[in-house]
């Protein structure tokens, strides 16, 4: 581990160095908007403490590339977690980091047109992580997990080609993280670099969907309701680059669609989603099964109380059943509530407390008949503490009933995001 902290610490060194003579990078989490582009306002006449990025203005270059249509940004978001399964004594820790850039083109401020905008995103996973430790199925740390952590699937990039048909209506082509774009809760999200580390949180796995896809999303936000319709490769695009024998083995067709409330005077949604591949196999390990290969879901979002600054906090859920048959999973559930927190002059802290359960198919349980295989389920409860605008430390707890191992799984680490 000593190895792996000294390589970790030794490229953040070099990563600062690089800062302070070239414009870099940025993870951002979401869809790509509008609001994205207007965000950066970074005078280096405030203190180190009040600016929201740690490099301030680059001495007027952010801006000046900002006016020109070029936003560029970075992050480092660290991890020390451990693992204790049932029957040891104690915790085996790790230590993980992420690097993210993200890249975003304004068309209209290059000389294109009005609504067109390009996003490139990369990260760079360092280190190691205790994902699937303890016979744990699910990553629970979303952020190691993908791109990987594992020789060269430590890295990837994703490519958003975005035109604005409307002010509420997008249409989203290229190699796309679905982590971002299927994510309908302002209070489960993150990435796995803010807010819930389990991955049954971030994307809420359903066999189907892949966490990177090549294909494209049209995306309406109406005043009333709105809705999602997609189609992309049913092979996953994580860590695959160029066009290469794509669409060969199947097309996934996604729908969601979901209604805005006010209960209470707080606002809210309901929503039902569905995904339907072509891709008639689904292949575990050396076994293979044909069949039927959908989903169908409801999900929902509600705030329950809104603070004077618009910080907030809420409800969200999420039930999702697949086809039980060519799909590693039978159903899902999750549910949980988070937000900003409570505490006076507090309010920009975010905490979570959810709970999981995945049920795996009939056909993961044929296909494992030497290995006890068991529904997957489990809590996660977090705090993240926002010392600066631009730097936030966080305490992640999570009590897991692995699918793969009798007994329970614990898993507590600490977090860290430094925004460049």
């Amino acid at each position: 581990m000593l190895g792996s902290i000294t390589k970790t610490s030794t490229f953040i060194l070099l990563f600062f160095v690089t800062h302070l003579y070239a414009v870099t990078q940025d993870t951002t989490d979401g869809a790509y908007s509008p609001e994205m582009v207007v965000e950066i306002d970074d005078s280096e006449q405030k203190s180190l403490k009040n600016r929201k990025k740690l490099t301030g203005d680059w001495g007027g270059l952010r801006s000046s590339l900002k006016e020109d249509g070029i936003i560029i940004k970075s992050s480092l978001t660290s991890f020390y977690q451990g693992a204790k399964t049932n029957g040891n004594s104690g915790y085996d820790y790790e230590f993980g980091s992420q690097l993210g850039l993200t890249v975003i083109l304004n068309g209209k401020k290059l000389g294109l047109w009005d609504g067109f905008f390009i996003g490139i995103r990369g990260q760079l996973n360092m280190g190691n992580s205790v994902n699937y430790d303890g016979g744990v199925l699910l990553p629970v740390n979303t952020a190691l997990a993908y791109p990987g952590i594992d020789g060269s699937d430590r890295s990837d990039a994703s490519l958003y080609i975005v035109q604005f048909l409307s002010p509420k209506d997008k249409i989203i082509l290229g190699k796309l993280s679905t982590i971002d774009l299927t994510n309908y809760s302002k209070y489960k999200g993150g990435s796995g670099l803010t807010g819930f580390q389990n991955v049954s949180f971030v994307s809420g796995p359903n066999g189907i969907t892949t966490p990177s896809v090549l294909g494209a999303f049209y995306i309406s936000e109406r005043d009333k309701f709105n809705y999602t319709l997609a189609f992309y490769d049913s092979e996953s695009s994580l860590n695959r680059m160029g066009l290469s024998d794509r669409f060969a083995k199947g097309t996934t067709f996604f729908a969601s669609v979901d209604i805005k409330t006010h209960f209470f005077g707080q606002s809210g949604k309901q929503g039902i989603m569905g995904a339907k591949s072509t891709q008639d196999s689904f292949v575990y390990q050396e076994y293979s099964k044909e069949g039927k290969r959908y989903f169908v879901g409801y999900y929902f979002d509600q705030t329950i109380q809104t603070f004077s600054n618009k910080a907030s906090w809420g409800l969200f859920g999420q039930a999702v059943m697949t086809d039980n048959d060519a799909t590693p999973t039978d159903y899902s559930f999750i549910f949980g509530m988070g937000g900003n927190s409570f505490i006076q002059n507090r309010s920009q802290d975010r905490w979570g407390l959810a709970y999981f359960k995945y049920s795996l198919s009939n056909y993961i349980q044929n296909a494992t008949d030497k290995v006890s295989v068991n529904s997957e389920y489990g809590y996660e409860v977090f705090y993240d503490y926002q010392a600066t605008p631009w730097l936030s430390f966080g305490i992640d707890l999570q009590l897991v009933k692995p699918a793969l191992r009798h007994g329970d799984a614990t898993f507590i680490g600490l977090r860290s995001k430094i925004d460049f």
